[in-house]
């Protein structure tokens, strides 16, 4: 992305209609965040930037963001996923339920073809090309 289209799409998401008002509503933002929740290192290197390299650097962090809440939302599904096949697993091994060996194999499979498939997002997220 471009710095202009990334400057108009930003633009375009507040509803501001020049750079201007583009930096003011930015860096009101900005100030309405508290201090110790940024760290005040984090507010003096801000003050020091460039509207555009301000406005790159909430670009960066709110994808980082977006990152982490997707990273969490798989790991919570997965893991659930993943705890109640071996919950099947065990009430099948205590007989308190009955399925057959080829369900039992599909769990299986599924198990660890969700496993790869994390350990395949997780290795493209830390190893880009």
């Amino acid at each position: 992305m471009t710095d202009a289209s990334l400057i108009q799409h930003l633009m375009e998401l507040t509803g501001s209609t020049s750079i201007t008002q583009l930096f003011n509503r930015a860096l009101s933002l900005f100030k309405s965040a508290t201090v110790g929740e940024l760290g005040p290192q984090f507010v003096q290197e801000a003050k020091k930037l460039t509207v555009e390299e301000f406005v790159k650097r909430e670009y960066a962090l709110s994808e980082i963001r977006i990152k982490e809440k997707i990273v969490l939302f798989l790991l919570i599904f997965y893991g659930a996923a993943i705890g109640a096949t071996f919950l099947l697993f065990y009430l099948r091994g205590f007989g308190l339920i009955s399925l057959s060996t080829t369900e039992m194999k599909w769990l299986g499979g599924a198990v660890i073809g969700e496993l790869a498939g994390l350990f395949a997002i997780v290795v493209k997220s830390v190893f880009p090309k």
